[in-house]
């Protein structure tokens, strides 16, 4: 019955979330293909390892990631090896991740090439080029350069000099560390006047304030940065409409939350502790470790405590909702069974919210 929380956080909360498309904002050396712009989100995939395992793109997300697509006939990639493996050598935690991301070779092959030129990075096996298709691979080597948010900073066809390959290392841990500084959240930027401005009440009293709203609006956004790669400023311009978009859910589905959450305490229900933990620590593997997923929710002025509060609220609100309110006499799709019960309960209880507050 419990559900992955981490991707919903119960229903409510993300019903309605869209994510406008992102245009180009650079241009590689080689000049992207239609469709695989400069700024847009890396594509995540899985591959299998050469050394076990696996390896996810999004496991990476905090550090910048060169994606060098190659195989062992290709001429030019073996003589680019050396250059990325003193890159990888080299720079450490402060330069990029490199994942030599082969195309179309049995491991056997690729082990037996691995050796021969001492590479110590990361392989992953694209064997069926599935990898190499998402990123419009289009000739061998290609290298996608992706910052710390999970964006495609840079694109190159072709071999890179050792020196060129350094400047483009460079400029990717800049752009990261740049973008990271941007960012700003919905708390940060409302005065402490206007954070206690009530935008709902209940039966006459303060139910929801603007602060409540902003801290599930910075929380959201830190998990939708983890999700998705997408990264949404509340002090850029250009992200304005975005944020208010989801300000005005953040507040519906807030209000919403409180009164599923009050009726399923009212009824005597608890949620799975170790179902919620279970969920945090696969948020955590998603963001690489415990202590990269404290980092990006500090980022956006949260904490992992509001996330593990998040969760447990979510899924006292769907227990209540699957429970009480759903039913095998339940007519229809079970989304507007929730919203009726909801529509209901807003008025029995005299909510009121402030008009334009939740848009």
């Amino acid at each position: 019955m419990f559900r992955s929380l981490a991707s919903s956080a119960f229903l409510l909360l993300f019903v309605g979330c869209v994510r406008a498309p992102v245009s180009a904002t650079d241009n590689a050396t080689s000049g992207p293909p239609p469709g695989f712009q400069i700024g847009a989100v890396a594509p995540d995939f899985e591959l299998p390892s050469l050394g076990g395992g696996s390896i996810r793109l999004s496991r990476l997300r905090g550090r910048a990631v060169v994606l060098n697509f190659w195989a062992s006939w290709c001429g030019p990639c073996a003589e680019e090896m050396p250059a990325l493996q003193a890159l990888f050598a080299t720079q450490g935690d402060r330069g990029p991740v490199v994942l030599a991301i082969n195309q179309g070779e049995d491991a056997a092959t690729v082990q037996a090439f691995v050796r021969a030129h001492g590479l110590t990075f990361p392989v992953g096996l694209d064997t069926d080029q599935r990898v190499g298709a998402q990123y419009r691979m289009i000739g061998l080597p290609t290298s996608t350069w992706i910052d710390a948010n999970g964006r495609i900073a840079d694109r190159v066809a072709g071999a890179m000099a050792p020196d060129v390959m350094q400047a483009k290392a460079t400029r990717v841990v800049a752009v990261s560390e740049s973008a990271t500084a941007q960012v700003r959240t919905a708390r940060g930027l409302t005065s402490s006047d206007s954070s206690q401005r009530v935008v709902a009440t209940l039966g006459g009293n303060p139910l929801v304030r603007e602060e409540d709203v902003d801290r599930r609006l910075d929380l959201l956004l830190a998990l939708e940065q983890l999700d998705t790669g997408l990264v949404l400023d509340a002090s850029r311009a250009a992200d304005t409409a975005e944020i208010q978009q989801r300000r005005h859910l953040a507040c519906r589905n807030l209000i919403d939350e409180l009164l599923l959450v009050d009726a399923a305490t009212n009824a005597g229900l608890e949620f799975d502790a170790a179902a919620v933990e279970a969920e945090i620590q696969r948020v955590a593997e998603r963001a690489g470790s415990p202590e990269q997923l404290a980092r990006d929710m500090r980022q956006h002025g949260v904490k992992v405590d509001d996330l593990r509060n998040l969760f447990q609220r979510g899924a006292l609100a769907q227990q209540y909702s699957e429970e009480r309110v759903l039913s095998a006499e339940t007519v229809g799709p079970p989304g507007e069974a929730i919203r009726a019960w909801l529509e209901l309960e807003r008025t029995r209880r005299g909510v009121e919210v402030i008009d334009g507050a939740c848009g």
